[in-house]
């Protein structure tokens, strides 16, 4: 097997991602099969991750690849988050991967950020409740509402109708008298004071994405006299709060309910210049022949 390549940065300067050959690792040999372009990475890539990284890194927080030997040989397996899998194939300890059997590789690669965030974002609702949801086009936003589907849990998704115009409006075409369960919001900034006004007394906004690059507004109303509750999310300490294992279990659930998002495109490593200046709506994904 030849010495694994892979995009790697030093510094956070915006053209410091480079090809070059990686470091194998130790553990079972993975060859790399879809790894996706997240916010998580540009931000990483720009230093402006809240959690840093040992340079030179490897780019890549998810990726589902194929195992050559050890106990999943065969099988698609899920790579540990932020293991670096914008790469060709490595070494990785048997006990960190999660098989999937044949999932479809492209959409399995979003399951380790973006589909144990929109599990946790429901988590403890029950059938019947309903969720109402800012941005309802995301990927974390298309996984939700499938999720929801499968649950028995009412989602309403806003969307923008003109892209000019920002995405607090289209709250306020809700009817009145939506009174969620939950409000699920990855924009901040008024998006989250409107989507408030639409959760019912002592409801709860899960904030866990600035799209406006705007700090989370809420109202005194709605805080102190309806007692709704204004929550970050981060997966990171969500993810340090689960039993032993219960990770492994959730990913291999997920990935059984065939659970899928709009890929933008599929690019070659050689080709990272370009996947990652694409603004296509969607998912940009690495992939390997």
């Amino acid at each position: 097997m030849n010495a694994p390549v892979g995009l790697v940065y030093s510094n956070h300067a915006p053209d410091a991602l480079a090809l070059g050959t990686v470091p194998e690792g130790e553990g079972i040999a993975v060859r790399l099969l879809a790894a996706p372009i997240l916010p998580m990475d540009r931000l990483q890539l720009r230093g402006l991750y809240p959690w840093p990284v040992e340079l030179p890194a490897i780019g890549g927080a998810a990726g589902c690849g194929i195992a050559s030997e050890g106990t999943y040989a065969g099988q698609h397996v899920l790579l540990p988050i932020r293991c670096g899998t914008w790469r060709t194939w490595g070494r990785f300890s048997e006990a960190d991967l999660v098989p999937v059997g044949d999932a479809d590789p492209l959409q399995a690669s979003m399951l380790v950020v973006n589909g144990a965030t929109a599990h946790d974002l429901l988590s403890g609702l029950e059938p019947g409740c309903t969720v109402v949801q800012a941005p309802g086009t995301g990927t974390v936003s298309q996984l939700v509402d499938q999720l929801c589907a499968h649950r028995g849990i009412r989602c309403v998704s806003l969307v923008h109708r003109a892209p000019s115009r920002p995405l607090s409006e289209a709250v306020d075409r809700l009817p009145k008298e939506l009174q969620a369960d939950r409000a699920l919001d990855g924009v901040g900034g008024e998006t989250t004071a409107r989507l408030a006004r639409h959760v019912r007394e002592g409801g709860v906004v899960h904030h866990y994405g600035a799209m406006s690059r705007q700090a989370p507004q809420l109202g005194v109303g709605d805080a102190i006299f309806r007692g709704v509750r204004l929550e970050g999310y981060w997966l990171r300490r969500a993810s340090a709060q689960r039993p032993a294992g219960a990770l492994h279990e959730l990913l291999r659930e997920l990935a059984a309910l065939d659970l899928s998002v709009h890929v933008a495109g599929t690019w070659p490593l050689e080709a990272h210049q370009e996947a990652l200046a694409s603004r296509r709506p969607g998912v940009e994904v690495f992939v390997h022949a």
